[in-house]
């Protein structure tokens, strides 16, 4: 309890000063419905300070990437957030979409069928609404966060992450969605480049995915580490392998459909 505590400690001051803020928004009964604001807070962080010349004047590397989404996020372990990153979930889906993610952590027999379930239904629902109005999406997942919630099926900690991914999933489509409406905007960003509701869609599946494969990844290298159980190192994992894959994939896609 003292680990999820000391995980959930949040510095949101620094976030205040953005030019623009990233409007999502929250499902009060989801119990882990912060790690999507956080998530959304620090990818809002990664557009106003890194445009695409100065992130590459930087040199930046996958591990630095890990590391900036770790202080952005007031992650307690950066270490342990490495070892999320290096892990097999989280290598070996990389390249996949989220449905071949899904099947592949399924075959690795890392998910059980029930979660994998869920996982398939949270990428439909949000292929199915993309482009609607954010309010039919909102009310969607929210309806698969209601089923989580209460389902038996699920042991404690399957629960836990996908209620995790479900969270990034609702705060990461609406911060797509205002970016492709001009709602909000950053620094990073030039003024008048124009990013869809389908490339939004896009984006916001890997950000899944890398929730869920951070999540697995933060479980299985949390069982193994002294000191570190599988819930908070799943907890940890989601946090880390969402955002720090969110980021990763909303650079490449955006620098690549915006400014090529």
């Amino acid at each position: 309890m003292k680990a999820k505590f000391l995980l959930f400690t949040v510095v949101l001051l620094s976030f205040f000063s953005f030019s623009t803020q990233v409007n999502a928004q929250s499902y009060s009964a989801n119990p882990y419905d912060e790690v999507g604001a956080r998530h959304n807070a620090a990818v809002a962080s990664f557009f106003n300070e890194f445009s695409k010349e100065k992130l590459a004047a930087t040199g930046m590397d996958e591990k630095g990437l890990y590391d900036y989404v770790c202080k952005k996020t007031q992650v307690q372990n950066c270490d342990f957030a490495q070892q999320v990153r290096t892990s097999d979930a989280v290598q070996a889906t990389r390249k996949m979409s989220l449905s071949e993610a899904n099947a592949y952590l399924r075959a690795k027999s890392l998910i059980s069928a029930v979660f994998a379930a869920y996982v398939t239904k949270i990428d439909k629902c949000i292929m199915q609404h993309s482009g609607a109005n954010y309010n039919t999406l909102y009310n969607a997942l929210v309806a698969i966060e209601n089923e989580i919630l209460v389902t038996p099926r699920l042991r404690d900690q399957e629960r836990m992450q996908l209620l995790l991914a479900c969270s990034v999933a609702r705060h990461s489509t609406k911060f797509w969605n205002d970016l492709s409406t001009g709602e909000t905007s950053y620094e990073g960003i030039p003024a008048g480049t124009k990013f869809t509701a389908d490339q939004g869609t896009t984006v916001g599946r890997e950000e899944v995915k890398g929730a869920i494969a951070g999540g697995v990844g933060g479980a299985a290298v949390g069982a193994m580490a002294g000191g570190v159980g599988a819930g908070p190192g799943a907890l940890t994992g989601a946090v880390i392998g969402g955002t720090a894959t969110s980021v990763a994939e909303a650079a490449v896609q955006l620098w690549d459909w915006l400014w090529s």
